[in-house]
């Protein structure tokens, strides 16, 4: 995801973390592995690396 520098961060920004945190962690869903975030003239920028439970083939 990325964003202008000057626009601030929030839900949208946050959003997967947080729930990532507050979610039990028996439903099932991508767990977050890594977040990277960095900024490169005037946008910042935020990859999450994700794995899949066993079993979900959401992409079929």
């Amino acid at each position: 995801m990325s964003q202008p520098v000057d626009k601030p961060t929030g839900r949208l920004w946050d959003g997967t973390t947080v729930a990532e945190a507050e979610m039990p962690r028996g439903v099932p869903r991508p767990r977050i592995l890594d977040v990277l975030e960095w900024r490169a003239g005037e946008h910042r920028y935020r990859a999450e690396h994700r794995l899949l439970p066993v079993g979900i083939t959401w992409w079929r």
